[in-house]
Parts: structure tokens; C-alpha cells; sequence
């Protein structure tokens, strides 16, 4: 249900290069995972949409889905709590590990060359 309000709500509400089911189609929205937690009265949980589109794109769409207030007939309220930056962080892991390879390689060709010009002695 709260997926389908996610599609259902906000279709049709911004321009339809900003359809969730036509960014899903073209790869630019992922999967859509939600994390709930039912207690008598109320579900409480998590919704987390990967995105691969502009901060212009996903804030919209952000905004969007907090404006969804059912989820089947249950009044519901959706709030933003963070946009990560994947890719940023994926590119930090990367730079810091071509640091470490870079290290290694470095120490590794001078200790070999070293040998070599003791050795040509």
C-alpha cells in the first residue's frame, strides 16, 4: 500500500519527465524500499528511494511525496529526513583507495629499484 500511494500519489502532479514509473523505466529511480513497524494504532517507518538524477529532480520529487497524506484509507504524513550523496561517498571510497594502491606502489617500485642499483654495484 505505501508504495502504491508513493506511484499513485504522485503521478501526474509534476511534468512527465518526472514520473517515478517513467525515472524508474530509464534507470534514474531505483528500487523504492520500505521499512515499516506496526504497533495497534500506527505504522511508523522508513521509505528510501535511490535516485541518479539532478538535486533540482530529486527535491522536487522529494517534496512530492511529502505531500502524500493516505495511504489506503489511513491519513499518513511523509517528511524528509536526509538526501545522501551515494556517489560523492562511492567517489571518496574511490580516491582513498587509489591513494593506498598508489602508496603501496610507489614504496614497492623504489624498494625494487633501490635492490637494483645495489645489486648493479
Amino acid at each position: 500500500d505505501i508504495i502504491g500511494a508513493i506511484f499513485g500519489q504522485t503521478e501526474g502532479l509534476l511534468s512527465p519527465e518526472m514520473n517515478l514509473n517513467e525515472l524508474q523505466r530509464i534507470s534514474k529511480v531505483g528500487r523504492i524500499e520500505v521499512r515499516s513497524k506496526s504497533t495497534t494504532n500506527t505504522t511508523t517507518g522508513h521509505a528510501i528511494i535511490q535516485m541518479s538524477t539532478d538535486i533540482d529532480t530529486c527535491s522536487l520529487i522529494s517534496a512530492a511525496v511529502e505531500g502524500i497524506d493516505k495511504v489506503g484509507p489511513f491519513d499518513c504524513k511523509f517528511s524528509l529526513v536526509a538526501i545522501d550523496d551515494v556517489r560523492a561517498a562511492k567517489r571518496d571510497d574511490i580516491v582513498k583507495r587509489a591513494k593506498e594502491i598508489k602508496r603501496r606502489w610507489k614504496t614497492k617500485a623504489i624498494s625494487e629499484g633501490d635492490t637494483m642499483l645495489k645489486d648493479g654495484h
